[in-house]
């Protein structure tokens, strides 16, 4: 017996959501995806529904092209009839629906609100949080009355006009919620679902000043003390008070070894963070004076004998992890005590938000390497959800199941849950092993991108973040493109590859590509040649994206040649890629330019900059990254980059380092400058 599935309707972003569960019992999901993708608005509603009975939602929290209509609705001038008004308000509930399946015969099954023992194998429950009926007439006429806007009353009183509702379904029986059923709210839902919740907002703010704790009250009190107790009394006060430090500290840590009360918690941090620099975790009693009431009793230190710590000279990275770590350390053993009293929940579910939080790439990558195994291992036969949500990219490629991970993205006004997996189960499954080496640190910031460029190699992923620094100096061009986050990438020229990727992530991508023109030649075999000579091309995307023309004897090249170079925007769907005006892929590669159509990317740049590098290289500028020196009668062709560049990588450092010093006097290939206008665009 599990959880199978959850949907939520109306509830800010998320206007029609469905997140799935997996059947296993370490069922472990990672939410990735850009700001503002409803992942803590996820956590929110969960933890109204399940620990406050619904009372937070509101107004505020119903979903924005909803809420107007639901100002519409009320507004006194308004000619709706009485009966779509209501139904306009029903149909704007919020609502969160649960759907448990039973078919494994696993779980106590009396423990659900079955409504008959034939009715299938699945229950769901429906909370819902609306505009109450009864009470629509005294709210029209409170907004009738108010001086306020709409929007603002309903925004600070609209909890007063809403009820909330539950309902349970089996196939075609229902059962409603009765208010009065209090043993029986929400059919039991509160206590079939456990919520444990690690916030982002984890208060490890490493401020010296604070370090004391004293509040007016400790301040008080160590007054009193020191004015009304005689110096005697008072030595003998703070002797007796250190003896207890001690023998609190021997039982906090364990005598010789033996187990103390957080001995489990200090292995869990140990196993967790390895090394010297984690230090050598204790926690020590310090009832000092000014705490003498019981106020900071206990405090964490690292390091031993006389070269231990106070916990707030450690860096803020190490203290959010021990935060978390001795969070869930809490969770797991309230867990395991409710698993062993016979009060375990059918789901406890674990939600950590954004453990990265002021931690190194290092440290992130432990505790991605970890955490899984960890939570599995202290959750043995007990049905355990967890969520993790991060922006880190660095998380994110090294989480060694990528299978876990959940996209959070914008669809059509609302938000989806997608699962990473599909970006390689679709048209180009064959290359999933790839595709999932490929997701390195550098890759998986893919995930958190609003936009994307794919180019083919070193010379373009060290140049295109700088042309578009170019792009943007330019007063011309209005929308700035180093203020919006495109991710740059670099995956050669099977960049079609990632089709499926691109249509899971749904964002907006640029294909800088290169001609590569070809021709068999005698030797039959497919040769570099110039255009004028070309039937063919060695670049498989190009192949991919503009196959042959249906006619004989007409290639991938007279393909390419008679399509027009503004055209080369496509989509993606389950059919492949397709040429379409309005699509979000566009593919940009040579064309063109001062009577010249170049192969690759070099002699696109080499013919435009001739003189430029003439100049440059006599002033030795690029005397790391090209062979032999550039004059008038150098012929710049097809042939150049072979001929004359002996390292991709250095050629485009040079040409970064000696433009600037020079005052920006280079021309970016004019293909690769149009890409960038459009993917400015919104």
């Amino acid at each position: 017996m599990h959880i199978s599935n959850i949907s939520i309707n109306n509830y800010r972003l998320m206007k029609d959501f469905q997140l799935d569960f997996s059947t296993d019992e370490d069922n472990f999901l990672v939410l990735v995806g850009r700001n503002n993708t409803a992942k803590t608005s996820l956590l929110d509603l969960l933890d109204d529904v399940l620990n406050n009975d619904m009372k937070q939602t509101g107004f505020d929290d119903i979903s924005l092209d909803v809420r107007q209509k639901i100002v519409d609705a009320l507004a006194p001038n308004s000619e709706m009839s009485e009966g779509d008004r209501i139904k306009l308000l029903n149909d704007a509930a919020i609502s969160l629906e649960v759907k448990i399946d039973y078919s494994d015969d696993s779980g106590d099954i009396s423990r659900l609100p079955i409504l008959s023992l034939d009715g299938g194998d699945c229950v769901t429950i429906k909370i819902i949080k609306k505009f109450n009926v009864d009470n629509i007439p005294a709210l029209c006429q409170e907004l009738k009355s108010t001086k306020v806007e709409a929007v603002d009353f309903l925004s600070k009183f609209s909890r007063d006009y809403m009820t909330v509702e539950c309902v349970a379904a089996q196939d075609n029986n229902t059962r409603e919620y009765q208010s009065g059923d209090f043993d029986q709210k929400f059919f039991g839902l509160q206590n079939l679902i456990k919520l444990y919740t690690i916030s982002a907002k984890r208060g490890v703010a490493n401020d010296i000043r604070k370090e004391s704790g004293q509040d007016t009250l400790s301040k008080y009190a160590q007054s009193y003390v020191k004015e009304k107790v005689d110096g005697d009394v008072f030595k003998q006060l703070q002797q007796s008070i250190i003896e207890t430090d001690n023998l609190l500290t021997q039982q906090y840590n364990g005598k010789n070894g033996g187990n103390g009360v957080f001995s489990t918690v200090i292995k869990d941090i140990k196993d967790f963070i390895q090394g010297g620099d984690s230090g050598d975790i204790s926690v020590r009693s310090n009832i000092a004076m000014n705490s003498i009431l019981g106020y900071g009793n206990s405090r964490v230190y690292y390091g031993e004998g006389n070269n231990r710590l106070p916990e707030t000279r450690s860096g803020l990275g190490y203290m959010n992890m021990y935060a978390i770590i001795i969070k869930l350390r809490m969770i797991i053993d309230e867990i395991q005590q409710n698993n062993t009293s016979g009060m375990s929940a059918l789901e406890h579910i674990i939600y950590i938000e954004e453990p990265e939080a002021h931690t190194h790439p290092q440290m992130q990558y432990v505790f991605a390497n970890n955490i899984k195994q960890f939570i599995t291992d202290n959750t043995k036969d007990i049905r355990t959800t967890t969520f993790i949500t991060t922006h880190s990219p660095h998380f994110v490629s090294q989480f060694k199941e990528i299978d876990d991970m959940v996209l959070m993205k914008r669809d059509s006004g609302s938000v989806k849950a997608v699962k990473v997996s599909q970006a390689y189960h679709g048209q180009f499954s064959e290359y999933e092993s790839f595709i999932k080496q490929y997701l390195t640190v550098h890759r998986s910031e893919l995930f958190f991108a609003d936009k994307l460029i794919l180019v083919e190699g070193d010379t373009e992923r060290i140049l295109i973040p700088y042309f578009m620094d170019l792009h943007d100096r330019d007063k011309g061009n209005k929308r700035k493109l180093l203020s919006q986050y495109v991710s740059v990438v670099d995956v050669g020229n099977y960049m079609y590859i990632f089709g499926d990727l691109i249509k899971l992530l749904g964002i907006k991508t640029l294909m800088i590509t290169d001609m590569d023109y070809a021709n068999k030649g005698k030797s039959r075999r497919l040769q570099a040649c110039s255009s004028d000579k070309a039937d063919d091309t060695t670049n498989p995307t190009l192949k991919r994206l503009l196959p042959a023309i249906e006619e004989p004897k007409k290639t991938t090249i007279d393909r390419i040649k008679a399509v027009q170079y503004n055209d080369l925007i496509f989509s993606i769907d389950e059919n492949g890629y397709a040429l379409n005006t309005s699509g979000n892929i566009r593919l940009t590669t040579q064309k063109e330019e001062n009577d010249y159509c170049a192969r690759t990317f070099e002699d696109s740049f080499a013919h435009l900059n001739k003189d430029w590098i003439m100049s440059q290289y006599n002033s030795e500028k690029f005397a790391n990254s090209v062979k032999k020196k550039i004059d008038s009668s150098t012929d710049i062709d097809f042939k150049f980059g072979k001929a004359y560049i002996k390292s991709k990588a250095m050629f485009a450092i040079d040409i970064i380092n000696a433009n600037e010093k020079s005052g920006q006097k280079i021309k970016v290939p004019e293909y690769i400058m149009e890409g960038l206008k459009w993917i400015a665009k919104e």
